[in-house]
């Protein structure tokens, strides 16, 4: 992982299938991933040639993933210099939060409240998120990755078309800095729980209880963080004042 400035060598992205369905959307996934996992970390530096060299594609294809990555907010292209991935602090994590805040609260309200003959399918798909977060506590990667769709889950029935990929977007630059709370302020275990509430408010049918225990749930996570983000940047800050001595 870079986490200075420099550009990263020997990346290794897995190639294109021989029919995929769309060099751009390979390219999209791989170089994502990337910054997700932290391959490609936040603050370190790239550029098209040496990502089409990795995956082993045109740079035409690469160049569109990048504009595309860069209008979600997760890099930038720096003139002469390539691309870089985006480094956030804790003004853009506080920032981000506060986004979510705004959109997933009301919207876990409205989905409570107009969901009607659905609840029962609703509450289902929910519960099946919730019980494979739980078979998952010791597997952080796996245990995210429901945690992820047990939100989309209630997003993508908000009535708002546009807010689930919205949100995910904000979660995913979030994702790429490589902050997470667990090992960190809280366990998994404690995640679950902040989960099971929003889950037993919802299958009671009560929206008012859903809303508040999901911007509960949301600012934990934002407070928590924060105090991690502000934690990270002294420790860099001490390291590179070690680094002049």
């Amino acid at each position: 992982m870079n986490e200075g400035g420099g550009e990263i060598s020997n990346l290794q992205l897995q190639p294109p299938n021989p029919q995929p369905d769309s060099l751009k959307d390979h390219a999209y996934r791989q170089i994502k991933e990337a910054i997700l996992s932290g391959t490609l970390a936040a603050g370190s530096q790239t550029s098209v040639p040496s990502l089409s060299e990795a995956l082993g594609m045109s740079r035409t294809p690469v160049r569109e993933a990048l504009a595309d990555l860069a209008n979600e907010g997760l890099l930038s292209f720096e003139r002469n210099r390539g691309v870089r991935v985006l480094a956030l602090d804790q003004f853009d994590v506080e920032e981000i939060f506060d986004l979510r805040i705004l959109l997933e609260v009301p919207a876990t309200f409205r989905m409570v409240q107009f969901l009607g003959s659905q609840r029962i399918e609703f509450v289902g798909e929910l519960r099946r998120e919730y019980e494979a977060m739980e078979s998952n506590i010791e597997d952080e990667a796996v245990f995210m990755e429901h945690d992820r769709r047990f939100h989309k889950i209630i997003l993508d029935h908000s009535g708002n078309k546009r807010l689930s990929s919205y949100v995910l977007e904000l979660r995913d630059q979030v994702r790429s800095l490589g902050l997470s709370t667990v090992g960190h302020s809280r366990s998994l275990n404690d995640v679950l729980h902040e989960h099971e509430v929003i889950l037993d408010a919802v299958e009671s049918g009560d929206a008012e209880a859903a809303k508040v225990e999901m911007e509960r749930h949301i600012r934990h996570t934002r407070d928590l963080l924060i105090d991690q983000a502000l934690q990270r940047k002294t420790t860099i800050e001490i390291s590179h004042e070690e680094k002049e001595k």
